[in-house]
């Protein structure tokens, strides 16, 4: 991890010093929350103010659908919910709800060893395997894997108290869905989290292209990386840290809309936004701003897989986002996804398969707005994969559609209210080909519409942050709009082609 310099970190300062130093009961760009709304959906009681003091209670207080719609379009198919068939994927035979309490109630009293862990889950779920943990506790000392247990333990319990945590059905966000965000407690989220870490959630009735929800499967039972047991360090850490101090705040994951199908681009005529450049630091180190997460189409990436990059590790570090896993579909063009809310648990060291686990305490004096949300704004947003053809990235309908995406991401729903700055950086630059320079100018120009400045972080690339400040420096003293740099980059694949120049 690389710190900012003084001289870059007094300029991201000043970006963000309002929104760094905001009173919790300012206005916020987007409060979404609200009792009964059927378009923003709330899982948590907001008849009083959030105080802090104690975790929110579940709205309704009591139960009002123990079937909670499952296998309803719609809806996320909880584990717990009643009437479900009877199990074929166990050892044990009965309804999957009963068989899944059942095993939970069993580890609720004491996991004993992996031995234990494995039957209890088999019984719903006969593939399963504990290879990871039994990596994890190869070598270790007795007392290390004892407190493994006991945290496993304590997952155990914390699921079991969906009982009165969860009272009503969940929606799932979908793109042609009614409902446009969803928000619940940590201690709500922590609870879903639980589920998935005992592999008791499953996709069920969707396809490969338009699925919902996700399990811990994978992160159990893959034995063809080290990587694995790192991963799953995170996790455990996450489940001590809030089993041990329960966070009091809240969670917010939205679905962002724009079709910009017939949009005239061109002529947008908007000043271009103020720019800091740095070759050093971290996305998730710029407090303050809207944080991009450079997304796979499913949110969340490969965390649960093979992959530890950018969207992976940040995840693992702030594991509450992987609710949005059991909630999104996957993100059409027109789509970014808003979380807001989500804790830091964890730092790393290294990077992709040399990532290396580094735990934090717990943040108790994380400012948070009105409803109890923590000052973490990240926006996913996915880039088109050009690796089979990185020429294509040039062409017209391509750089409109990497651009609708950004502005997907960086609009705002609330535009008498302060705009926080962008963090972001070489989006969609890695394994998906894009050219760093295009991309950054792509998401200038979105940022620019938006009303926002930028901060920009290429990640130790020392060269092109100069070159890039320098550029959008010229760009601004030539009076070049949003709409005009647009039209610049356009004309680049036919210029290329001649040797001309653009600007």
């Amino acid at each position: 991890k690389c710190s900012v310099n003084e001289d870059m970190r007094e300029k991201v300062e000043a970006l963000t010093k309002l929104f760094r130093n905001e009173n919790p009961n300012d206005n916020v760009e987007r409060p979404f929350p609200s009792a009964g709304d059927p378009v923003n959906f709330c899982w948590y009681d907001l008849t009083e103010v959030w105080d802090g003091d104690s975790c929110p209670c579940a709205v309704p207080a009591s139960h009002v659908d123990r079937n909670f719609n499952y296998g309803i379009s719609g809806f996320v198919n909880l584990p717990f919910a009643e009437g479900q068939a009877n199990c074929t994927e166990g050892t044990s035979q009965g309804p999957r709800n009963q068989l899944i309490a059942e095993t939970l109630s069993s580890f609720a009293g004491g996991v004993r060893d992996l031995d234990h862990l494995e039957t209890g889950i088999r019984t719903f779920w006969k593939e399963f395997n504990a290879t990871t943990l039994r990596k994890m506790f190869k070598g270790q000392p007795e007392e290390v894997c004892d407190a493994y247990l006991d945290t496993i333990t304590k997952i155990a319990l914390l699921a079991l108290k969906s009982e009165h945590l969860v009272t009503k059905p969940l929606p799932s966000l979908t793109a042609k869905g009614r409902v446009k965000s969803v928000s619940m407690s940590q201690e709500q989220a922590t609870c879903l989290l639980a589920y998935c870490f005992f592999c008791a959630t499953r996709r069920e009735g969707q396809t490969k292209n338009d699925r919902v929800g996700f399990t811990f499967h994978l992160f159990h039972t893959r034995d063809d990386s080290p990587l694995f047991v790192e991963k799953m360090k995170f996790i455990l850490h996450y489940f001590k840290t809030v089993t041990d101090e329960m966070p009091t705040g809240t969670l917010t994951f939205s679905r962002q809309t724009w079709n910009g199908e017939h949009e005239e681009y061109g002529s947008w005529n908007d000043k271009l936004s103020d720019l800091v450049v740095t070759s050093e630091g971290l996305i998730e180190d710029m407090e303050g701003c809207l944080q991009v997460d450079f997304a796979n189409k499913f949110i969340g990436g490969g965390v649960m897989r093979m992959g530890a990059v950018q969207e992976e590790l940040r995840f693992l570090c702030c594991p509450e986002m992987l609710v949005s896993m059991l909630l999104c579909e996957k993100m059409w063009d027109e789509e970014a996804i808003l979380i807001q809310g989500a804790q830091q648990y964890s730092r790393y060291e290294g990077y992709s398969n040399k990532s290396r686990h580094v735990p934090m305490e717990l943040r108790r004096d994380e400012q948070r707005d009105r409803f109890g949300r923590a000052r973490s704004y990240l926006v996913a947003i996915n880039a088109y994969p050009f690796k089979q053809n990185r020429e294509m990235q040039y062409e017209d309908k391509f750089i409109r559609r990497e651009l609708a995406k950004a502005y997907a991401g960086f609009m705002r729903t609330n535009n008498e209210v302060p705009a926080r700055p962008v963090a972001t950086g070489n989006w969609g630059c890695g394994v998906y080909q894009g050219d760093k320079e295009l991309k950054s100018l792509i998401q200038l120009i979105a940022a620019s519409k938006a009303g926002r400045a930028m901060v920009y972080i290429t990640f130790g690339e020392k060269e092109f942050a100069e070159q890039l400040a320098s550029m959008v420096t010229m760009l601004k003293d030539q009076g070049v709009t949003n709409g005009r740099l647009f039209a610049y980059l356009c004309q680049y694949e036919s210029m290329r082609k001649t040797g001309k120049t653009v600007f």
